[in-house]
Parts: C-alpha cells; sequence; structure tokens
C-alpha cells in the first residue's frame, strides 16, 4: 500500500538522493514537488538504456570495473552506515547514461534497517565473505527469535555448513545475497524466525550481483567486502560518536 502512494516514493528519491551525493558515477532522480501527488510522480528525466540492452561493443567503451565497484560500495553505504536501501535494484531499474553513468529508478520499496541490525548484518556479511562460519552462526542465531521447536546445534551446523561451500566456490558463484536468503529459509527449517529484514536484504543483494556482474564479469563480491569493510566502519563509529554528541547537546 505503501508503494502506492507516489509521495513515499518521492520521498525515497530525496532522501537516496542525498545519501549518494558523493558518488559522481550514480544518479538518482529528484521529484519535481510541483506535480507530484499521491496518484502521480513527476521526476527529472534521464537520459540511459537499461543495462541489459547495452552491446558488446559498447561495454568496451564503459569502465564496467569501476562501475561495479562503485555500486556495490554504494550500496554498503545504504545498507551498514545509513540504514536505508533502495530495495529493487533489478537489472530494469539500473540505466547506463550517455555519459556512462548508473541511474537508480523505481524507488516504490526501499528497506528500513535499525541501528542494530545494521550492525549485526555488518558482522554477518563479514563473517560470510571471510569464511568464519561459526561467528556467522552466533550472530544469525542472535538475529533471530527461538521458537519452542528450535535445535541450536542443528541450525549452527547448517550455517557453518553453508558458509563453507561458499568459501570454497567460484568467484562466479559467490553471491552473499543467496547466502542470507539460504540463512533465513535455514531458520524457518530450524525453529528460529528470521526478521523479514534478512530476506529483503538477500533479494536486493541478489539482484545486485547480478548487475555488478553485467558491469564486471570477474566482479568479486568477498574481495569488494574486505576493501570496503574497515572503511564503512570507521564511518560508522564516526557516526555513533556524532549521534551521541548531538544528543547530549539537545538534552
Amino acid at each position: 500500500l505503501s508503494e502506492l502512494d507516489y509521495r513515499e516514493e518521492a520521498r525515497n528519491l530525496v532522501a537516496l538522493s542525498h545519501q549518494l551525493r558523493d558518488y559522481e558515477r550514480i544518479v538518482v532522480p529528484l521529484p519535481v514537488d510541483d506535480y507530484t501527488s499521491a496518484r502521480v510522480l513527476t521526476m527529472d528525466f534521464v537520459h540511459g538504456r537499461k543495462i541489459t540492452s547495452i552491446g558488446r561493443l559498447e561495454w568496451t567503451e564503459v569502465d564496467g570495473v569501476t562501475l561495479g565497484e562503485d555500486l556495490f560500495r554504494a550500496y554498503l553505504q545504504q545498507i551498514l552506515l545509513d540504514g536505508v536501501f533502495h530495495a529493487d535494484p533489478h537489472p530494469g531499474n539500473v540505466l547506463l547514461t550517455p555519459d556512462h553513468r548508473l541511474a537508480l529508478i523505481d524507488l516504490g520499496m526501499v528497506g528500513r534497517l535499525s541501528s542494530t541490525m545494521q550492525e549485526r548484518l555488518f558482522r554477518l556479511m563479514l563473517a560470510i565473505s571471510e569464511a568464519r562460519g561459526d561467528e556467522a552462526a552466533t550472530i544469525v542465531i542472535a538475529m533471530g527469535a527461538k521458537h519452542e521447536d528450535f535445535d541450536e546445534m542443528q541450525m549452527r551446523r547448517v550455517i557453518i555448513e553453508m558458509v563453507g561451500r561458499y568459501q570454497h566456490a567460484a568467484v562466479k558463484e559467490l553471491n552473499v545475497g543467496r547466502v542470507m536468503l539460504d540463512v533465513a529459509r535455514a531458520g524457518t527449517t530450524h525453529g528460529l524466525r528470521m526478521p523479514p529484514e534478512l530476506a529483503l536484504l538477500g533479494k536486493t543483494l541478489l539482484n545486485l550481483d547480478e548487475i555488478a556482474r553485467l558491469l564486471d564479469p570477474d566482479f568479486d563480491v568477498n574481495a569488494s567486502m574486505r576493501r570496503n569493510a574497515t572503511r564503512l566502519m570507521q564511518r560508522r563509529m564516526l557516526k555513533s560518536v556524532t549521534d551521541s554528541k548531538a544528543a547530549r547537546a539537545a538534552s
């Protein structure tokens, strides 16, 4: 129902445009307020084509490696730092502009994460990317709500095995989104109700992985996670300190 109110999507456009203002290669069109209502969304026109319609010859003129890295880094920032992320980044919602930038459209669906959930997801994604199965299992179990029939030993065994398979997969088979969806399903099977944000994030990362590999067929999600983890953690800590100071000043 929220997606049917275009004023909500307009607010999402403004929020995401602000979040990604430092990414020169990523474009988010802004709404035209005077011509936007609950039933009509008017926004900046974006010249561009779906990335799935770009021919191989044209891709040779595009720096797909840099675009893929920038896009993945932008989504990590949305998920792990900003707490609001574009939850439907399938190839039809990502355009390549004539000046070889990426435009994100259709922001009716966004995910929202609490600070606690961001912290847990940050640790979980790192544990998965670094093949630390036991730590990933501990984080997942802490995230879920335990039913009476919850089998912790079996759940832990399943996640460790899952992360182990992921560790030995070829680069082209790596997909942290698929692992998160598998984790959510495993929780249901073994009596652990997982937060809905986990499945939404898994779906988002699954789509994002497809786009990143269109841009760069050799894109390595684990390597990108490790490259950006330290910087994101530093920014998270700085944001936490800044928010704490602002709260004390307000009181």
